[in-house]
C-alpha cells in the first residue's frame, strides 16, 4: 500500500508493515504540538526532494526499526521551530552486533533493547528518554554508558521515564560474564528523571529467575529519580556449583546520589537512593 501526501497536518499518523507513505516534491507535512507518528515493521516514510517538515518539540517519533523506517530521496525544508526528525531517530531499537553511538543526541520513543550478543556503547551522547520507554540489556548483552546523560524528553506531560533493566541468569553464575546482562556506568554519566534508573532483574518479577546481571558503576551520577539501583536477591557462586557461594561482581563506586528541587516541583514521591 503507498499513500501520497501533498500536505499533512498530524495528531496521530500510523503506517503498518509494507504500507509506504510518500512525501512528493514540494509537498508539506506538519505536526501538531504532541502528536505522534508510529510506523511498525517495515513500513516507511518516503520523503522526495524539496518536501517540507514540521515536526513540532514533543512529538513522538515511534520508528520501530528507527531510521530504517524513512527513506530520504533529497534535500528537504525544516521549520525553523521544528526539529530535524533525521537526526534524533536513532539507526535502530534492536541492538544484536557491536553498535557505538559517540556524540548523538537521540529522541528514544520506543523500547531500545540491547540483545544477547549485541553490545552498545554511549559514549559522550545523551539520549531523550519518552516517559513510556526503557533501556533493556537482555542476558548476554552489554551496554557501556560513558559520560553520556540519559534524561527524559521534558515535554508534553512527561515526567519519569522507566530507567535500564538489566536482565540476567538466576541459575548462571557471574565468573562466565556472558551468563548475564552487563551494565557499566562511567566517567560522569548522568542517569536522570527515572522511574527506577537501574533495575537488575525483571521488574515485573523481581524474585523470578532473570536476577544476575552485572553493574559496574565508577563515577556516576545520579539525579532526580525515584529510585535509583534496585538489585532483587542474587547469590553468585563459582562455576557451576550453585553451593560455592562467592562474591557479585557488581559494584558501585565514587559516584553521586542528588535530589534537587526538580521532584517537589513536579509532585514526585521518591523512594531510595538504593
Amino acid at each position: 500500500m503507498e499513500v501520497h501526501l501533498d500536505y499533512y497536518l498530524v495528531a496521530l499518523m500510523k503506517f503498518k508493515t509494507m504500507q509506504l507513505s510518500l512525501l512528493k516534491e514540494g509537498s508539506f507535512i506538519e505536526t501538531e504540538s504532541c502528536s505522534q507518528i508510529i510506523i511498525r515493521g517495515s513500513g516507511k516514510l518516503i520523503i522526495e526532494s524539496q518536501s517540507n517538515i514540521c515536526i513540532s518539540e514533543g512529538t513522538k517519533l515511534d520508528f520501530e526499526n528507527g531510521q530504517q523506517n524513512f527513506l530520504i530521496l533529497g534535500d528537504y525544508g525544516i521549520c525553523g521551530a521544528s526539529i530535524n526528525f533525521i537526526e534524533v531517530v536513532p539507526p535502530q531499537y534492536n541492538i544484536s552486533t557491536y553498535e557505538d553511538w559517540t556524540n548523538k543526541n537521540y529522541n528514544i520513543d520506543h523500547c531500545l533493547t540491547v540483545e544477547n550478543g549485541g553490545e552498545l556503547i554511549l559514549n559522550n551522547t545523551q539520549l531523550n528518554m519518552n516517559t513510556e520507554e526503557k533501556i533493556i540489556v537482555n542476558a548476554g548483552a552489554k551496554l557501556v554508558v560513558n559520560n553520556t546523560i540519559l534524561t527524559n524528553q521534558n515535554s508534553c506531560g512527561i515526567t519519569s521515564w522507566q530507567g535500564i533493566t538489566v536482565l540476567g541468569n538466576s541459575n548462571l553464575d557471574q565468573q562466565v560474564e556472558s551468563n548475564q546482562g552487563v551494565l557499566e556506568i562511567t566517567n560522569g554519566a548522568i542517569i536522570e528523571k527515572a522511574g527506577i534508573a537501574v533495575f537488575v532483574g525483571d521488574p515485573e518479577i523481581p524474585w523470578g529467575t532473570q536476577n544476575g546481571g552485572i553493574i559496574k558503576i565508577n563515577g556516576a551520577i545520579f539525579r532526580d529519580n525515584i529510585t535509583d539501583i534496585a538489585m532483587p536477591k542474587y547469590h553468585n557462586f563459582v562455576f557451576n556449583i550453585p553451593e560455592l557461594i562467592t562474591s557479585n561482581r557488581s559494584y558501585i563506586m565514587n559516584s553521586q546520589f542528588i535530589t534537587t528541587d526538580y521532584p517537589a516541583n513536579m509532585d514526585i514521591d521518591l523512594y531510595a537512593h538504593i
